[in-house]
């Protein structure tokens, strides 16, 4: 399951990064950069996970983590166009669904996993968002 909710969130996270290029030769290109991009820090989870790690999160408050994540999200969705407010919607369902699946694999793992890996996937979502908004 949290492996089919990645795969979704991929892809939309994917068609959202290459809609910047909309009708441009280079879209193709964005396209599978971001898809490889983003398969190499999932192969990098599993390497930590059958390594027995999880990684850590930098803070401690997934309310606060939440907080601005939400925040750098609104920022970005009110900058763009119809058509790609539409996909970044997509896509930032599909994270929402597979946070909620990995962090429930993570809780199986270790003690705290879940609300750890809330917050880690919060955070690294809000650094992912705020660097398209630049």
């Amino acid at each position: 399951d949290t492996q089919l909710a990645w795969i979704k969130f991929r892809d939309g996270n994917c068609e959202f990064a290459s809609s910047a290029f909309e009708g441009g030769s280079i879209v193709p290109t964005i396209f599978s950069g971001c898809m490889e991009n983003i398969t190499e820090k999932r192969t990098a989870d599993f390497t930590a996970y059958q390594q027995g790690k999880i990684l850590p999160a930098l803070g401690s408050n997934y309310e606060e983590a939440d907080r601005l994540l939400n925040i750098a999200y609104q920022r970005l969705l009110n900058s763009l166009s119809a058509t790609r407010r539409e996909k970044l919607i997509d896509a930032q369902l599909a994270w929402i669904d597979f946070r909620d699946a990995n962090c429930g694999f993570e809780s199986n793992r270790v003690s705290g996993g879940r609300n750890i890996c809330l917050i880690r996937m919060s955070e690294i979502r809000t650094q992912q968002l705020i660097s398209v908004d630049r």
